[in-house]
């Protein structure tokens, strides 16, 4: 999320611009009108006319959305429902978006109906439309939420968790100690190679020892991290650094959200819908464009 968000904010504070949409505009009413989704492939295709657009979709009769912001920013597509993961050209997670949809519903003071197709959470049908989830995904690029300021409590008990059980496997394990006495004779190699002292200077032959040494080391440590013995330990490895570069967004978010706001905000949008939106997708836009200064449209391309 927070990628997207940076590349956004780049862009708009790359120059002085002379209006609040120096990127362009989304389509017009009127443009907007010359868009049609039209069913295929015995109803479990949407195509998009205006420019040409297919949305495979998971179930015939499931509504599609698209999302236009103008100028450089790419589109956007969402399919209705939570349990479908992004896939190009739907790049919108439901699952995620539909979560969202809760949290900002509950900011803007909106609230989901039930619904017989709820499924034991109740308001999660009204939340996954497709057009929500696109209000939620432009929000999350170009609004900042209570949450953005604020730490992330289970990112880190997630990484707390995680260097937990790194820490038993390497003090308690077979595997762990070799692994862990060999990176520390490695370290301990490369300290003595590259010492900024220059001890080392002229005695070719010790330092062609230590190197010869230090691929010693390094190939029995490569062979054993690649063992099936190390398994479990590679994962958490990759798992603690995935979580490490969430953590560090994380704080980037923090700081783009109290730093000043660049010179130019996107506050425009049109959602182009492959069905006339609900009477409670509308109350749920007007609100959010009420709470955040938005100007959000919906238009039903049929």
């Amino acid at each position: 999320m927070l990628v997207g968000r940076q590349e956004i904010v780049r862009l708009l504070s790359g120059e002085i611009p002379k209006s609040k949409n120096a990127f362009g505009k989304p389509p017009t009413p009127s443009l907007s009108r010359s868009y049609r989704f039209l069913s295929s492939n015995g109803g479990y295709t949407k195509v998009l006319h205006g420019p040409i657009e297919e949305y495979p979709m998971t179930k015939c009769g499931k509504t599609v959305a698209r999302l236009e912001r103008g100028g450089k920013i790419p589109s956007v597509g969402a399919m209705s429902g939570w349990s479908h993961t992004p896939a190009q050209p739907l790049r919108v997670d439901g699952r995620q978006w539909t979560d969202d949809v809760f949290y900002i519903a509950e900011i803007v003071g909106h609230h989901l109906a039930s619904h017989a197709c709820d499924q034991g959470i109740c308001g999660q049908y009204n939340a996954c439309h497709a057009e929500k989830q696109l209000i939620a995904y432009f929000i999350d690029r170009h609004v900042f939420l209570p949450r953005d300021g604020l730490p992330d409590p289970k990112l880190e008990e997630e990484i707390t968790r995680v260097e937990d059980e790194l820490e038993r496997i390497t003090s308690c394990t077979e595997i762990g100690r070799v692994v862990a006495s060999l990176r520390k004779e490695k370290q301990e190699l490369d300290d003595e190679l590259f010492d900024g002292d220059e001890k080392l200077v002229g005695k070719d032959d010790e330092i062609k020892k230590l190197e010869s040494k230090r691929r010693d080391v390094e190939t029995a440590l490569n062979q054993l991290i690649a063992s099936p013995r190390a398994r479990r330990l590679r994962m958490l490895e990759c798992k603690l650094e995935i979580l490490g570069v969430q953590r560090q967004r994380h704080e980037d978010l923090i700081e783009m959200a109290e730093a000043p706001p660049p010179p130019a905000s996107l506050s425009e949008a049109a959602i182009l819908i492959s069905s006339v939106p609900c009477d409670d997708c509308k109350a749920f836009t007007e609100r959010v464009n009420k709470h955040f200064g938005l100007c959000i449209q919906l238009f039903a391309s049929v």
